[in-house]
């Protein structure tokens, strides 16, 4: 069910996003069909086979924190209030109850990571109205925002339990562990799934981020490792050469010189040599690809994901995530998020920043032609600020402390744009 809701909420933003894409379908009937589907995994499967989706992380159900967005955007009040209703007792049940960490379609797993850290967000997103008495008709109680903050933690921790901390091998460092610890199918796709969470944690709550950010970018770079592709110089990959294997990618990695698989096939130490869901995992990837630039106690200023060089006294970082919707500034002056909904930072474009991010100025490119808007969520030091395209002012917003402003950034006609935003009051 989370996998369809997932695909109608793809759906729905490319015929939200992309006039120049023809679907079959409108973007209302794409979110519609997401929140259904999800609806569907709350009640079908309960009345049929008497099983519950409150009880166990399901991978790729943190899609249905973006659809309660999408929902009351649209002011679709019922349909928020069905979901919502749903979602929020699996955040009670993780929170309040005593939910097994570690079981998902196995006894032990941990598929989970991805959604508990999801459900744990929007918890603490939604703090207040979660702490509040409930009506008696409600099958839940309320949710104390201290009990969020040590189902956070608590589940951190079981994260970080089977997560390879510590050996810097490429197999090993943010890779997934099961029952077999390191000795066996490592770079599963739980590593970058999980891997999302540690870098989201470390982004938005760690109170000393380095640490989570240094695993968390392994993990999501992990399974990637897996690819299997190149060029004809390369002989299209280094696992399994040839171009009938170029852009193919194994399921797993295997540290022991001889095993067998799950499905009792001989191998040899390497990439496994067929995918099983490491498709997964690279939506993990593509989730959590961004590029970070951090003042790292150890290594210095770095930037993951990113080329970093600074000139005239300025920062310039050039974002090679990969999907360039992206920018976290973790600096010793200040923190920096950049996030877009739609459209990209320019390719090979700089984002420039000044040393104390309080200006940042970015290029951004689109693949829709038409005239129209790219929602950027922006949060940094707090203040009165002004955007500027073209050398005028378009608008300017206030932030508060620790919040996020989403602003709408004009985009004309042919797709390109130079913004800057820039800190005047604070």
């Amino acid at each position: 069910y989370s996998h369809i809701a997932l695909m109608y909420f793809g759906m729905y933003r490319v015929a939200k996003h992309h006039p120049e894409i023809h679907t079959t379908l409108s973007a209302d009937d794409y979110l519609r069909r997401a929140c259904n589907t999800a609806i569907a995994m709350f009640t079908i499967p309960d009345e049929i086979e008497g099983w519950s989706a409150y009880h166990t992380g399901l991978y790729n159900e943190l899609v249905i924190v973006e659809i309660l967005a999408a929902l009351e955007e649209r002011g679709w009040d019922l349909e928020l209030q069905r979901l919502r209703l749903h979602w929020e007792r699996k955040v009670q049940y993780f929170i309040n109850g005593s939910p097994n960490l570690f079981q998902s379609e196995y006894a032990f797993d941990s598929t989970g990571f991805e959604a508990t850290h999801a459900l744990a967000k929007y918890a603490l997103a939604n703090a207040e109205r979660l702490a509040a008495k409930r009506p008696a008709n409600e099958k839940f109680p309320p949710i104390p925002a201290e009990a969020t903050q040590r189902f956070l933690e608590k589940q951190l921790a079981a994260n970080l339990f089977c997560r390879g901390c510590i050996e810097p091998a490429y197999f090993y460092l943010g890779s997934d562990y099961r029952g077999g610890g390191g000795e066996r199918y490592t770079l599963t796709y739980m590593s970058q799934m999980g891997g999302w969470s540690v870098l989201d944690y470390a982004l938005h709550n760690a109170a000393d981020p380095h640490r989570f950010l240094r695993l968390g970018y392994a993990s999501i770079l992990s399974a990637w490792a897996l690819l299997n592709c190149g060029t004809p110089e390369s002989h299209y990959g280094y696992w399994f050469p040839g171009p009938q294997h170029d852009g193919a990618a194994g399921g797993g990695f295997e540290p022991a010189p001889f095993g067998n698989t799950w499905l009792e096939q001989p191998h040899t130490r390497g990439s496994w040599y067929y995918s099983c869901e490491i498709d997964l995992g690279f939506c993990g990837g593509l989730r959590a690809a961004a590029a970070v630039l951090a003042d790292d106690p150890i290594f210095g200023r770095i930037c993951y994901g990113g080329e970093l060089t600074e000139r005239n006294g300025g920062l310039e970082v050039i974002p090679r995530d990969g999907v360039r919707r992206r920018f976290h500034g973790r600096l010793d002056s200040g923190r920096l998020d950049l996030v877009l909904d739609n459209d990209r930072f320019e390719r090979d474009g700089a984002i420039r920043l000044a040393p104390a991010l309080e200006r940042v100025t970015f290029r951004i490119e689109s693949d829709n032609p038409q005239a129209h808007t790219a929602r950027l969520h922006f949060a940094g030091v707090p203040g009165q600020y002004a955007v500027t395209a073209a050398g005028a002012q378009v608008l300017s917003f206030e932030l508060a402390e620790r919040a996020t402003a989403t602003i709408e950034l004009p985009v004309a006609a042919g797709g390109a744009g130079e913004f800057s935003v820039a800190r005047i009051r604070g």
